[in-house]
């Protein structure tokens, strides 16, 4: 049984010094008025089979928001993959809220050649994880553009290593739980 552990609710949304998203992006250009740039990542250990994930969002106003969550009974494909769902739900239904005017256009930043790959070519293969590919494309559709780019993991991007950061931290938490619960 697979169960979930989150704080889907807005952790934080500071005002801080973000890059400018027409400095950060490699080869995608996004409208800083409607674009968001988000990182995301995912961690998952073979041997305890917990997961987290994580993103932090960045918009044109210097504005940064992240969160952070984890699973019991996943594999790191599928946390790579929840880590931009998540993202993208929270840009769609909270910071719509939090942001003025509408989030037409996300940058997502990724350092799993699986997500990445998945996600801008249709024609390749998904199938594993139907339902979070499922999943993906339902919440991109919400949006007028989004496009994801892969980073190399570990390479001193200092977003992706705040992402990765929080999916480990996310990880951690969960094998706390069930460690604790496994001892009780």
């Amino acid at each position: 049984m697979r169960r979930a552990f989150s704080n889907c609710t807005p952790r934080s949304y500071l005002r801080v010094a973000a890059p400018s998203l027409t400095v950060s992006m490699t080869a995608t250009i996004l409208d800083p008025k409607d674009g968001i740039l988000v990182y995301t990542d995912g961690s998952a250990s073979t041997k305890t089979r917990a997961g987290g994930w994580g993103f932090v969002a960045l918009d044109s106003g210097d504005g940064l928001y992240e969160n952070a969550g984890g699973e019991e009974d996943t594999t790191i494909s599928r946390m790579e993959l929840v880590a931009p769902i998540m993202a993208l739900h929270m840009l769609h239904y909270e910071l719509d809220a939090i942001l003025t005017g509408k989030v037409e256009e996300v940058l997502v930043i990724s350092d799993s050649q699986y997500v990445v790959m998945g996600f801008m070519d249709p024609t390749r293969a998904r199938n594993k994880n139907q339902d979070l590919w499922t999943s993906l494309d339902v919440y991109a559709a919400l949006f007028t553009r989004v496009v994801f780019e892969h980073t190399p993991g570990h390479a001193g991007n200092v977003w992706n290593e705040r992402v990765d950061k929080a999916a480990v931290a996310a990880r951690k938490a969960v094998e706390a739980v069930s460690h604790k619960q496994r001892t009780t």
